[in-house]
């Protein structure tokens, strides 16, 4: 998972430089003046695009669905933005919501494994982002069990 995080993290830093590129960048005013990119709807002018997320948020999206494998079906739905979002504006950051997913994806109880083979995952995005406690715990829990899956179904 190391080399999964490098690899993020690095997108993280091609995106970041991109974007530093764009918001550089000037485009046409309506009336034939130039001015710098900097806004969401001018940057998306200058894409071609009605709405880009923040690179951090899909990072963090991605990150989810790769660790809790998804394929392909999982939507960044408003409610997964908005908690993405609310907590790096709590100050955490990429690599704390990633190690709260990977700490919950460790875990029997909200993967449905172990004992609780065949019940219901309690993995989804909005569990893990919740608030501030949620994701310090998973979090806590994947530097604590150290590659070992154990029950937290305390924790729920």
């Amino acid at each position: 998972m190391t080399s999964r995080m490098e690899q993020l993290m690095a997108q993280l830093d091609r995106m970041e430089h991109k974007l530093d590129e764009l918001t550089r960048a000037t485009c046409r005013a309506p009336r034939g003046r130039t001015q710098p990119v900097t806004d969401d709807s001018a940057r998306n002018l200058a894409l071609g695009t009605r709405h880009v997320e923040s690179v951090d948020t899909k990072i963090v999206f991605e990150h989810w669905c790769q660790i809790m494998g998804k394929r392909g079906n999982a939507k960044l739905t408003p409610e997964r933005r908005r908690l993405i979002k609310a907590r790096l504006k709590d100050g955490y950051e990429v690599k704390d919501l990633m190690r709260a997913i990977e700490g919950c994806a460790k875990s029997d109880f909200h993967m449905g494994r172990g004992q609780y083979r065949g019940a219901k995952k309690y993995n989804d995005l909005t569990l893990i982002l919740r608030d501030g406690s949620k994701l310090e715990g998973f979090r806590e829990f994947a530097d604590a069990s150290g590659g070992t899956t154990t029950d937290m179904s305390a924790f729920l």
